[in-house]
């Protein structure tokens, strides 16, 4: 019925919003159907962003009891991980929200809300009609490893959602590109080393890729 309304000409800004919303159904069935929140990551994650809520100064990320992390996988598990811990930690603070409630419900909130813009303002860089991209965003829905990623309170699923903003900028570029939008991706990379750490490499690959292509083209 979602897809025949996009196709039947409904108005482009009612058809995102009803994206959005069937995103958000489709990103809940777990918060919605387990009283704390489902996979044991969740839990080791938890551990830490509440040693960080309570003060006790302890950012390490916890592999399991019998294979403690070594010195290379804590130093970069800090960095993958610190944006979820920091993010989580800092909504606890501010909202008064328990940590528990707040890693059931962080992802599928965020999930929904910016992955449906997020790929629609990437059809429209792309130069395709408000229609195509909205067919686009629908078409997102139909992988499961998308509609589980929205779903889980996780490092990786929060640093794709980094990564697909950081990308719509780069298209934003090749759109009218600006010797200012240089330095603006080049901070935004620097800061997205806090986030996953597979992301931070894929970003700094398609903004080289993209750069010596415009480059080659001048």
């Amino acid at each position: 019925a979602l897809a025949l309304s996009i196709v039947a000409g409904l108005r482009s800004g009612w058809a995102l919003a009803l994206l959005v919303a069937h995103s958000f159904l489709l990103h809940s069935y777990l918060p919605l159907t387990h009283d704390l929140f489902y996979g044991a990551d969740a839990w080791r994650h938890l551990a830490t962003e509440n040693s960080i809520l309570v003060g006790a100064g302890t950012m390490e990320p916890v592999i399991s009891d019998d294979s403690p992390a070594t010195e290379l996988t804590t130093k970069v598990g800090r960095l993958a991980y610190s944006q979820l811990w920091g993010t989580s930690a800092l909504l606890a603070r501010i909202s008064g929200v328990d940590l528990a409630t707040l890693n059931k419900w962080l992802l599928p909130i965020l999930w929904s809300l910016f992955v449906p813009l997020i790929l629609y303002e990437i059809g429209r860089s792309l130069g395709w009609s408000r229609r195509l991209s909205l067919v686009f965003v629908w078409l997102s829905f139909l992988p499961y490893a998308w509609q589980a990623s929205g779903a889980f309170t996780l490092p990786v699923n929060l640093g794709f959602i980094t990564w697909l903003a950081l990308i719509l900028l780069i298209f934003k570029r090749a759109e009218n590109p600006e010797s200012a939008q240089v330095w603006i991706l080049i901070a935004a990379g620097l800061l997205s080393i806090f986030g996953y750490s597979l992301f931070v490499l894929l970003f700094w690959l398609s903004f080289l890729v993209f750069e010596l292509i415009n480059w080659k083209e001048d």
